[in-house]
């Protein structure tokens, strides 16, 4: 048999890292996809939920992406489906929204929330930049104006942008 899984959908966030709210999110994730009956409405889907841990890098000022101090220790959460039948489409990419709203719900009632969102697991809707310290998003934009003054990558180009929506791609 044949198998495309090419349809799926990604969501990321963040937050402050505790071992308990950890157990409680990969515990909330799968009982929400059994309580969906998410296998039996496509017996090739996959759910996934991957925790990552932030390296101490990343909070150090010195990279592209660097992260405020005070979010440290943290943990970027990734959950995905995937699945085949091209019909269900928009009733996966809801249940990826549900999901991921029942989980962020459960770590801001646990103040835990960190506004970021890792870029590789990020999905269409996520916001990733927005959540990085203002002296990081400057960094970025100066240099997306010194490579691409013309914002072309950040007007034409399919993926995550530099700038908010209700920003101009070349300030």
């Amino acid at each position: 048999m044949d198998t495309d899984l090419s349809r799926g959908e990604f969501r990321g966030f963040s937050y402050k890292s505790d071992a308990k709210l950890s157990l409680k999110l990969y515990t909330e994730f799968f009982a929400f996809v059994k309580e969906h009956d998410i296998i039996n409405q496509d017996p090739t889907s996959i759910s996934a939920f991957l925790f990552g841990m932030v390296s101490e890098r990343m909070n150090s000022g010195d990279t592209a992406l660097a992260l405020p101090a005070e979010a440290a220790p943290y943990i970027s959460v990734i959950i995905a489906f995937r699945w085949e039948n091209a019909e269900l489409s928009e009733k996966f990419v809801s249940l990826a929204d549900a999901a991921v709203t029942k989980l962020k719900s459960i770590v801001a009632q646990a103040g835990a929330t960190i506004p970021y969102t890792y870029a590789n697991g990020a999905g269409i809707g996520d916001t990733v930049f927005s959540g990085l310290p203002d002296a990081t998003r400057k960094r970025l934009k100066q240099v997306s104006q010194q490579y691409d003054p013309q914002g072309v990558f950040q007007r034409l180009v399919s993926g995550f942008k530099l700038v908010d929506s209700s920003e101009n791609a070349g300030s």
